[in-house]
């Protein structure tokens, strides 16, 4: 069984056309609605009978939130990236695929393609709706690879 977990709307709108395109290889969805929440369905998930988990979230605003989220990547044996956007990294025992995103997914990775749109109705339930109909609109392959 996979698993994919995302942390925000916006994540899970992603992971939900991401899905899509896997097409029947993921099991599980779960919206965490946080970091922490994340970070704790994953230890539980984890320690399950799962092939692959993919987790979805942002590297956090502030300084101690990085340092956390950085603490956490180190741990899975994955590099804290240096660029905005989104970057895929794989965990040392290759079970794990971050799919992570600059802390303002909203207005770093979504405001490219939708200028006319509010960011804050990206962080809402309309989001998800909102980042599906544009990956869409933009060509899922050009967005998701």
């Amino acid at each position: 069984m996979n698993i994919i977990i995302a942390e925000c709307y916006a994540e899970l709108g992603i992971a939900e056309k991401l899905i899509e395109n896997i097409k029947g290889e993921i099991e599980m969805l779960r919206h965490a609605r946080g970091i922490d929440r994340l970070i704790g369905i994953f230890k539980k998930k984890v320690k399950q009978n799962y092939q692959k988990i993919i987790l979805l979230f942002d590297t956090e605003e502030g300084r101690i939130q990085f340092k956390y989220v950085n603490g956490i990547l180190t741990r899975m044996g994955i590099e804290t990236p240096r660029k905005n956007g989104i970057t895929a990294s794989v965990s040392k025992d290759g079970k794990t695929l971050v799919i992570l995103s600059h802390p303002n997914i909203e207005e770093g990775f979504i405001r490219k393609y939708d200028k006319s749109t509010k960011a804050e109705k990206y962080k809402s339930k309309e989001g998800k709706k909102l980042i599906k109909d544009l990956i869409e609109k933009e060509n899922r392959k050009s967005i998701l690879g």
